[in-house]
């Protein structure tokens, strides 16, 4: 298709770039992260040119820029991009609007990922009052930022209080979208490394066993966020001592990985 409007309509086409994008956010979501960010940096201040660097789908595709610079690893790229386009969508959209509180929930993820999880707590306790007053307290995007609040509390020591806020956060999603949804799973998952992270290693051994298999259930034995569960459980079992099960199950992962994201990919 992008051949094709390249070819009817020019590669400067406004339509063409859209397409180009589209086929950007494509490569992202296939992993293939160093693609996506080759073609959103060429595209971007294109289209910029043509439709305006305020223009809406401009503002999205630098979010996907960000996004892609995440995936790939490059916190410090991502955590630029998202501050950059925090102050434009803040400056042409609003604080508050949808879009913005999008933005500033990954740029909140950036900071804790960077290591400044007090910093980020207090951005995604602004921002959760913010999503449940504009969205809605069981607004998928609004539990979405109760889990990374959670997730804040736990990078910063205060386990008991992450906890108790995972435990809300799957409570609401599983009444709201069913116990497997993927975003449920994925709370699930993240509880569990908060119990881990407390001490809990058996409490957290048999939440990792109950994930891996709703995971694999739903999604799949080969599935990404599968995989992901599995490595967070050989992990766990590492830390145990118990190498020759924590072996097993990392070949398990790896195999998998190697078979659906490829040998170079971030995550191999």
């Amino acid at each position: 298709v992008w051949d094709d409007a390249k070819r009817v309509l020019g590669p400067s086409h406004p339509t063409t770039l859209s397409v180009g994008l589209s086929l950007a956010r494509v490569w992202h979501g296939l992993g293939g992260y160093a693609r996506a960010i080759q073609m959103f940096e060429a595209l971007i201040p294109e289209l910029a040119s043509k439709v305006g660097t305020d223009h809406q789908e401009v503002l999205d595709a630098r979010h996907n820029l960000a996004w892609s610079y995440r995936g790939a690893g490059d916190i410090d790229a991502a955590l630029s991009g998202y501050q950059s386009l925090l102050a434009d969508k803040t400056r042409v959209l609003g604080y508050d609007h949808p879009s913005t509180l999008q933005t500033r929930n990954n740029h909140a993820w950036a900071i804790r990922a960077k290591g400044n999880a007090e910093e980020a707590v207090a951005l995604f306790r602004g921002l959760l009052e913010a999503k449940q007053r504009v969205l809605g307290p069981q607004a998928l995007s609004t539990l979405i930022t109760m889990d990374n609040l959670a997730g804040a509390l736990r990078a910063s020591g205060r386990y008991d209080e992450s906890i108790a806020l995972f435990d809300c956060v799957l409570s609401e999603k599983a009444k709201e979208l069913g116990s497997d949804h993927p975003s449920t799973l994925a709370t699930k998952n993240n509880r569990a490394y908060a119990h881990a992270q407390a001490g809990g290693i058996a409490d957290a051994e048999a939440m990792y066993l109950e994930v891996l298999n709703d995971r694999m259930r739903v999604l799949g034995n080969e599935h990404p966020a599968t995989l992901d569960t599995g490595c967070y459980l050989a992990g766990l079992l590492v830390g145990e001592g118990r190498y020759v099960e924590a072996i097993d199950v990392y070949d398990v992962v790896v195999r998998g990985r190697e078979r659906v994201l490829g040998e170079d990919h971030v995550a191999t």
